[in-house]
């Protein structure tokens, strides 16, 4: 089943700034770790589309998501390279488990 409605939220996460290097001081979770929180209590449909990978923060079963990658395509972000193609995940919320 395919879902067409939901919140989308785009998160510019890209070379990992909200890694663990964004929480070092504390020792504390990542803002990473905060947005699969957050993207685990989104409404079913909801899509959480980021520039470095968030699911493996999950911790329940991959069952009630799905995650896509998808390519940017050259010149679509403006550092490093201006050839640079960066992946996009989306996660897609398919149920409340």
């Amino acid at each position: 089943q395919e879902f067409q409605t939901g919140l989308v939220i785009f998160i510019n996460n890209a070379e990992e700034v909200f890694a663990a290097r964004s929480n070092q001081k504390n020792g504390g979770a990542s803002l990473d770790s905060y947005l699969a929180n957050l993207f685990a209590h989104m409404e079913i449909g909801g899509r959480m589309v980021t520039l470095t990978d968030v699911s493996p923060h999950l911790t329940q079963s991959s069952e009630w998501f799905r995650r896509d990658v998808f390519q940017s395509g050259t010149n679509a972000v403006s550092w490093g390279n201006s050839n640079k193609s960066v992946d996009v995940y989306v996660l897609t919320k398919l149920s409340n488990e």
